[in-house]
């Protein structure tokens, strides 16, 4: 953000003040923030003559520049301020000072929430088979956004673990130094905030639990986005649960993960085909509103003959 100032001081025009201001995004809960780092300190001095400020105000007026979030949970809007002292050119009594506002929303429940969710296998429908997934999120226009999804395949899914070789470590995650052999899928994100799609690879990374995590690494625009996923099973079922999303609003998500030899699902069931397999999805949305679908997982089978 660069800000551009008339420098009027008394009678002196000093022509104008431009301040560049660096934001960061959170990868986990996209929340912005205008950092220090990288970003220009407001002048204490302009052609030679102190500047004293008494206050700073900032105004975003632009029709569609900002979006209410979704969530009525109490939050806060954090600042931390950097003074000069008294003395101008040493930093020695520089001083800091923090401050933080209440935040809250209101009226979310009035929000609806429907969300949508399609699976697509490719390949094989037989035992022993390694089919690809495609699963395919879809929200209404307007409704809350998601904070939450926990999806259990049905039992005639399991995971290959035979095929789980190279696994992301944290630090490398957070490095964005993933061998290659840690990606296991792509996945894809489409935002109206932003003119562009979010995209990348899916990784497998290590966790405190007994599996891998599954993780989105969403790039796009000088953004970074992680969306990460606990796997473990219930009920016979393989489940994958993506918590703390992010308050923003998603036109569409897609997470593709591919199949034969490279495939993590295998089929255990005799025959995909011999009758629907459906899914058990269970959403939650930042307003807390809960929604759970059962979507049919689509392959491709032979029609039958008639006689």
């Amino acid at each position: 953000v660069v800000a551009i100032d008339s420098a009027l001081i008394g009678p002196f025009d000093l022509g104008v003040v431009v301040v560049r201001s660096a934001i960061r995004l959170d990868p986990q809960t996209a929340r912005a923030s205008v950092d220090s780092q990288g970003s220009d300190p407001i002048p204490h001095i302009l052609a030679g003559i102190p500047i004293h400020l008494r206050d700073i105000r900032v105004y975003l007026d632009r029709p569609g520049f900002t979006v209410n979030g979704t969530s009525c949970d109490p939050t806060r809007v954090s600042s931390l301020l950097g003074g000069a002292g008294a003395d101008p050119f040493s930093t020695a009594d520089d001083t800091t000072a923090a401050s933080t506002q209440r935040y809250q929303l209101l009226n979310c429940s009035v929000l609806g929430f429907k969300p949508r969710l399609a699976f697509r296998l490719r390949g094989g429908t037989h035992r022993g088979s390694l089919p690809a997934l495609n699963a395919t999120y879809t929200p209404r226009p307007g409704d809350a956004n998601l904070k939450a999804v926990a999806v259990t395949l049905p039992p005639s899914l399991f995971l290959e673990q035979g095929h789980i070789n190279t696994v992301c470590t944290r630090v490398q995650f957070r490095n964005e130094a993933c061998p290659a052999g840690s990606v296991y899928g792509r996945a894809r994100a489409i935002t109206p905030l932003l003119e562009e799609p979010l995209e990348g690879p899916v990784y497998l990374r290590s966790s405190s639990h007994a599996l891998p995590d599954l993780v989105a690494d969403l790039h796009g625009r000088g953004i970074r986005i992680e969306v990460a996923g606990r796997i473990d099973s219930v009920h016979e079922g393989i489940r994958a649960s993506f918590e703390g999303l992010p308050d923003a609003p998603v036109t569409k998500f897609t997470m593709s993960l591919p199949g034969g030899r490279h495939g993590l699902l295998a089929v255990a069931a005799t025959n995909l085909c011999a009758s629907p397999q459906r899914a058990n999805a269970r959403f939650t949305a930042q307003s807390n509103a809960t929604e759970v679908t059962h979507p049919v997982l689509k392959a491709k089978c032979k029609k039958r003959r008639r006689r």
